[in-house]
């Protein structure tokens, strides 16, 4: 098994994309499977591309309490679903948003 996965690699081959990942999170990964250590992102680097990762998916991730059915767009006129948004709306406060935080990282090597 070891060396299919060695000839695997070798050949150039990586990993699909998993279910459910992102594309962006894909291509990060892909990056630090360069074959070429020097062309992979360092540590630093990758911190720097999450937390940006994170902070645009913060923005444009949808919340599912503003999904709307196809049924609910379909019974009624635009006003009846404005006036349905603008009383979920005020029932419902938005969620909490929680900055990220980074640690420094840790090294037990000594130089």
């Amino acid at each position: 098994m070891t060396n299919q996965v060695l000839k695997f690699l070798e050949s150039g081959e990586r990993m699909g994309i998993p279910e459910d990942c992102p594309p962006g999170i894909y291509a990060l990964m892909l990056r630090t499977w360069k074959e070429d250590p020097t062309q992979r992102p360092s540590f630093a680097q990758l911190q720097v591309d999450l937390a940006a990762f994170l902070a645009k998916s913060a923005v444009t991730a949808p919340r599912p309490d503003r999904q709307l059915s196809v049924s609910c767009l379909s019974r009624g006129s635009s006003d009846d679903l404005y006036e349905s948004l603008q009383d979920e709306q005020q029932q419902q406060p938005p969620p909490p948003v929680r900055a990220l935080t980074w640690k420094k990282p840790h090294s037990n090597f000594k130089g």
